[in-house]
Formats: structure tokens, sequence, C-alpha cells
């Protein structure tokens, strides 16, 4: 069934089943609605490889992220590209890795497939590196980034205010009477950085000095967090609460807490991040910050489609977080 044989079919012409199909104006609510009714009735699919040959659009979008094997980058993937093909388009999802190397690789084969655009996810993008990346292979196509930000004509960004809500969660865990609390980091990323000086300024505007922080990096993986607690009893016993920048560290750092028989959160107060459905697996329960992964998502998959249909729009949006708290504070 072609394009044509529908035409014939609904007594219009091909180019009139054409606009139907790719959703342009100057038709009758009726027959479209009849042409609908026979591209259904057909299971009509449209030759994407020919659309693009005519329109010079792919319908295909790039999504990076560093290692689709980690959970939220798993959940943040499958959150895309459900999006994506909702809007009529495809996602082509490429775990880029670590190195600039590597990354070069992804940019060039992406640029290859002519997609239409690319969403960039996560604070590790937002460098130098890749900013001539952009600039190299992809200086005409619109680019989304997810939780960051780059100073080019096409690049937008979707930033969530981390830095904001780790103070709040200092706030909180001040309120409920704790004075040593300590930060747990994954890594240097933009990402990390904003999160520590969120926990920096909430110490400081509760009259709390510098030396009073108490900062554990390289915290990612619940062994990680395992080992934080290990430190914590040994080195700063004092401690009575901890902020992890991930929730998975903080399952580690429970867990291990439960063995050594210290009470949580009696003894120690625990709040991870990104308010995965982890946080409900823990006894007790994980209080987290929600830096809204899903909305984030959406968001930028909206901003990219409204791209490609010519709109302008801020370069940057901010959504807030909020602390879902739970029994582990």
């Amino acid at each position: 069934m072609t394009i044509y044989d529908i035409a014939k079919e609904a007594g219009v012409s091909a180019s009139t089943v054409s606009r139907v199909i790719n959703g342009k104006p100057g038709i009758s609510e009726k027959t479209r609605k009849k042409i609908h009714a026979l591209l259904e009735k057909y299971n009509y699919a449209p030759n994407e490889a020919a659309r693009g040959l005519s329109t010079s659009e792919t319908r295909m979008i790039g999504i990076l992220l560093e290692d689709v094997r980690n959970v939220q980058h798993a959940l943040i993937a499958y959150t895309i590209e459900q999006a994506l093909t909702a809007a009529g388009y495809a996602g082509i999802i490429v775990n880029t890795g670590t190195t600039d190397e590597k990354k070069n690789d992804y940019m060039r084969l992406l640029a290859a497939r002519q997609i239409d655009g690319a969403i960039m996810v996560g604070s590790t993008y937002q460098n130098r590196c890749m900013e001539d990346l952009i600039r190299t292979y992809m200086p005409d196509i619109p680019v989304v980034m997810a939780n960051g930000w780059l100073d080019l004509p096409n690049v937008h960004g979707v930033l969530v205010d981390e830095q904001k809500g780790i103070e709040d969660c200092v706030s909180l865990l001040l309120k409920k009477g704790r004075r040593h609390i300590a930060f747990a980091m994954t890594s240097s990323t933009p990402s990390g950085l904003n999160k520590l000086a969120g926990y920096r300024d909430g110490l400081r505007n509760s009259g709390l000095a510098d030396s009073d922080m108490i900062v554990e990096k390289d915290c990612l993986t619940a062994e990680d967090g395992a080992r934080t607690a290990d430190r914590l009893l040994l080195e700063h016993p004092e401690a009575d609460a901890v902020i992890f920048s991930e929730d998975i560290p903080a399952m580690g750092f429970i867990r291990r807490m439960a063995e050594r028989g210290v009470k949580i959160p009696d003894k120690i107060s625990v709040i991870g991040t990104n308010n995965s459905s982890f946080c409900e697996l823990s006894w007790p329960r994980l209080s987290s910050l929600d830096n809204k992964t899903v909305e984030m998502c959406e968001e930028a998959v909206r901003i990219m489609i409204a791209l490609l249909g010519g709109q302008k729009l801020p370069d940057r949006v901010m959504l807030l977080c909020d602390i879902r708290e739970r029994e582990s504070t």
C-alpha cells in the first residue's frame, strides 16, 4: 500500500495525503479524518528514509549518556526515548564513556547519521572538549543538555537547582537537631560541585565554620557507601547525619551501619539524592532529594521538539528540587 493507493481510495491527491501524514495545515477536518482512517486500516507506515530525502529531516535524535548501565542513566534513556517516540522521532542511544577520544568518536558517528538534534544527559558534558565537538560536528542542529549547559548559539539547557536542594537538606537536618553533618559526593563534575556548594552554604548559613565540614569523596557505589560508614565511625564518631549525592551509596551505608549495630536515624540520619526506586527498598526507607529526573528528561524532549519546529526559546530552564522524607531521617 503506497501513498498513491491511499490517495486514490480517499479521492484526493497524493500531496494531500502527504500533508496529512506530516501534520501540515490547510486540510479540512473531514478529509483529514478520512485519510487517517485509511492509514490505520492499511497499517500504513511512511518511508522515513524517503521522507528525509525530500524534507532534509531524518526524524532521528541522538541521546548521549556516559554509561547506560548506570541505573539512573537507564531510567533517563528510557524516559527520553519514550517521549521522542510519542512525538514521532526515533532516539539513537549512545554510550560515550568518559574519555574525550570516545566522545569524539560518537559525535562523529551521530553527525554521519545526519541526526536532527542531540540530547546530552549529565553535567559531565559541560566542558571545553564537548564545546569543541559541538562546534565541529553539530554546529547547525539543536542540542539540548539535561542537567548542563554550554554557551553556544545552538545549545539549550535544562538545569536542576541541586545546590539549593542540598542546602535545604542541611537545613532539614539542622532543624532535627543534627550538628555534625557529613557529605558524601560522587565526583568533581559540575553537578557534584554544585551539590558540595549547597552543603557548604547550608553549614555557613547556620553559623557553622568550614572546619565543621566532613566531606567524603568518590562515593558512587554501595561498596563505597559501606566504606564511608566504616571511615565515619573510625575518624568522625561525632557525625550524626550524612547526605549522599546519590542513592546507591546511601543504601550501602545503611546496610553497613546495620551490620555494625548503629541505629538509623537514632544515632545518625541519612539522606540520598535522586529519589530512586531503591529508596523504598532499604530499611529504614531512605529519605532522598528528588532532583526531578523524569521531569528534566521530559522537559528536554519538549524543548527539542519545539526547537525543531522553529520556536525561539530561552537558552536555559531551571527546575527546583524537593525532599522526599522517609524513615532514615
